[in-house]
């Protein structure tokens, strides 16, 4: 018998929220301060910083440090629980799990993340041992009200599966297995009998503690066969004589390396980019005293997290604007046919007509073209009316509507 150690956030939920200018994508943590508004951002943002800066001693007191985020920014129950309703399962999960022989492997999960993310996995994937560094307890009115913590991150991890080995009277050197993605996953990485990471954004430096990578669960039955049979064991493959064949893995997993590293550059530069076309077209609408109290930020996320509320059950009650910009007119138009409440104007200076959106409750703007001249034609509208300018390269039509409802969801607090 042997642990199966599992990663939670980005292991076993997807992590696709990341905040500009941190090192670790999340399911929950920053996807929370996305939900509490711009300042909220900025603030969690700093935490990452101080985090790579050693400015915490541990990481229960980074962990204090967003709590107090959530706390001072008036988290709801609600809000937690549809982020955690709305986490979806890394590839090959649900049926890994579902045929894994219990008799040969005990799941465990340890996150750095919340135990209330690990007891939806817990109850449906049917897992034993689940530690979370974090749990939220709410009042009676549905606010953040007091929290439960717990070290179970970075070089903490090891300390649960230690303890388990004890329990079940188990050999430290051979019967656990680990797999997670993040930069905090490398130590208790470099402990395990056998390490694997998981995805294909896994981190540079976890992946260098592991012996294979994988993008699907089911991909670990044949490893997991070849482990116990004796034909690979982590251990022995990083003290044997480099053969031709752990000389190519060593080569692949450089490849792949190099290659994260080269995303990870892109995507800094991409955002980099968007921020700036963001502030110049903010600076084109408002002049020089900027007002934001009327703009809803909007996130990358929005764009592929399903919403509490559609975007046609929005619009049966409430009337949008959208303002697309030059590029993509074509799926404009396809939202015209949408809902008689929803308003759209293409961007063609020859329809511009800004007294339509007169009646409009709130207004989308789709950057695509900085210099367009409907720009001008919003500078006046926008100072009064609550709108969001939709910043990413995102033009399919499904999730534009997605962004859109999670947009005013969020801005109505639905």
């Amino acid at each position: 018998m042997k642990l199966l150690v599992c990663d939670v956030e980005g292991t076993i939920f997807q992590a696709k929220y990341k905040i500009d200018g941190t090192d670790y994508a999340s399911t929950m943590w920053q996807p929370i301060a996305g939900l509490l508004g711009e300042t909220a951002v900025e603030r969690e943002r700093k935490t990452h910083q101080d985090w790579e800066n050693s400015h915490y001693q541990t990481y229960l007191d980074w962990v204090k440090d967003s709590i107090r985020i959530h706390k001072e920014f008036g988290l709801r129950e609600s809000d937690f629980n549809t982020l955690i309703e709305q986490a979806e399962y890394c590839d090959g999960v649900l049926e890994f799990f579902s045929s894994l022989d219990r008799e040969k492997y005990i799941p465990v999960l340890i996150s750095g993340g919340f135990q209330n993310l690990s007891d939806r996995a817990q109850k449906d994937l049917k897992i034993d041992h689940s530690f979370g560094a974090c749990r939220y307890l709410f009042d009676e009115e549905g606010y953040l009200e007091t929290w439960n913590l717990y070290a179970s991150d970075f070089k903490n991890k090891y300390d649960h599966v230690e303890l388990l080995i004890k329990q079940y009277g188990l050999n430290s050197k051979k019967d656990w297995i680990f797999i997670g993605d993040g930069k905090n996953d490398k130590y208790i990485a470099a402990k395990a009998p056998l390490a694997i990471a998981f995805g294909k954004n896994a981190h540079p430096e976890m992946v260098e503690k592991c012996y294979a990578k994988i993008t699907n669960f089911n991909e670990l039955n044949n490893i997991l066969e070849s482990f116990e049979a004796g034909i690979i064991t982590d251990k022995v493959e990083a003290t044997a004589p480099k053969t031709d064949q752990s000389n190519n893995k060593i080569k692949e997993f450089d490849s792949y390396t190099n290659m994260l590293i080269k995303e990870r550059d892109d995507e800094k530069k991409y955002n980099a980019k968007l921020v700036k076309e963001n502030n110049e077209l903010k600076a084109k609408v408002y002049g020089s005293q900027q007002k934001k109290e009327y703009e809803e930020k909007s996130y990358e996320s929005d764009f592929f997290q399903e919403p509490t509320i559609n975007l046609e059950k929005i619009l049966e009650d409430h009337k949008i604007g959208f303002v697309g910009m030059k590029h993509g007119q074509s799926n404009y138009f396809a939202l015209e046919k949408l809902h008689k409440n929803l308003i759209v104007i293409p961007g063609d200076v020859n329809r511009f007509d800004k007294s339509i959106l007169n009646s409009c409750e709130f207004i989308f703007i789709f950057i695509s073209s900085i210099g367009h001249s409907t720009v001008a034609h919003l500078e006046s509208k926008l100072k009064n009316t609550p709108h969001s300018f939709i910043n990413f390269d995102k033009r399919e039509v499904e999730l534009l509507k997605k962004a859109m409802a999670n947009i005013l969801c969020r801005y109505w607090r639905m």
